[in-house]
């Protein structure tokens, strides 16, 4: 019996080392890169990172429940409406090839009306050799 559960171990090992942790401090900074990145888009109005950072099958829901796609993410943005925007925090936990980050950022607004504040929910999966956000939920913050 012990040699059955030996043998098992030993052809399971090998299928470990291949699905090896790839969630490291470094990819870690490149996610809060990536993060902050698409903060951005609401000032720049260019959501060209988008085109890399979100998979193509990516669905998200939007602060006011639309739901949306890549390609509507890919709609370039009104520049000028916001002028500057920032990520309070955001919190990784990793479950083997999905990352699950939870976070807050702000958006101010050029017509000195109360910032856009969001609590949102991004979920990375790790396929094809890198990390892309598959699936997103925005909630706006109360002032």
């Amino acid at each position: 019996m012990r040699l059955m559960a030996l043998a098992a171990l030993a052809l399971a090992a090998p299928a470990a080392a291949q699905t090896a942790n790839p969630f490291t401090p470094a990819v870690e900074a490149q996610m809060r890169e990536a993060e902050r990145v698409w903060a951005d888009i609401a000032v720049t109005g260019d959501p060209t990172p988008l085109k890399t950072i979100l998979a193509d099958d990516y669905v998200g829901v939007s602060s006011s429940g639309k739901v949306v796609t890549k390609a509507d993410q890919l709609v370039p943005g009104t520049k000028g409406e916001f002028i500057a925007s920032g990520i309070d925090y955001i919190n990784y936990r990793q479950y083997g090839d999905t990352v699950v980050a939870q976070g807050a950022e702000w958006v101010r607004r050029a017509d000195k009306k109360p910032d856009l504040r969001l609590i949102w929910i991004d979920i990375w999966k790790y396929r094809d050799g890198r990390w892309q956000i598959i699936a997103s939920q925005d909630s706006r913050r109360p002032a």
